[in-house]
C-alpha cells in the first residue's frame, strides 16, 4: 500500500495570519483545507499559537498517541 492509495489531495489557500515561524504556515493551510478530519502533529507546538489555529487540532506526537489509545 502506498500513501497515494490512502491520501487525500487538497488545494490549500494562503495563510493570512502571522506565526512565530512563517515557514510553518503551509501545514496549517493544508489542515484547514482538510476540515475537521485533519490533525497537525508536531514537536514544535509552540510555533502554532492557539489564536492562529482557527480550530485546527494541533497535537504533540504523545498527545496524538494517547488519543488513539483512548487515554
Amino acid at each position: 500500500m502506498h500513501l497515494t492509495d490512502i491520501g487525500l489531495a487538497v488545494v490549500a489557500s494562503p495563510w493570512r495570519l502571522s506565526l512565530p515561524d512563517p515557514d510553518h504556515a503551509k501545514f496549517l493551510e493544508v489542515c484547514l483545507a482538510c476540515g475537521d478530519r485533519a490533525h497537525l502533529i508536531t514537536g514544535n507546538i509552540r510555533h502554532y499559537l492557539v489564536a492562529a489555529r482557527q480550530g485546527v487540532s494541533v497535537l504533540t506526537p504523545r498527545e496524538w498517541v494517547n488519543q488513539r489509545k483512548g487515554l
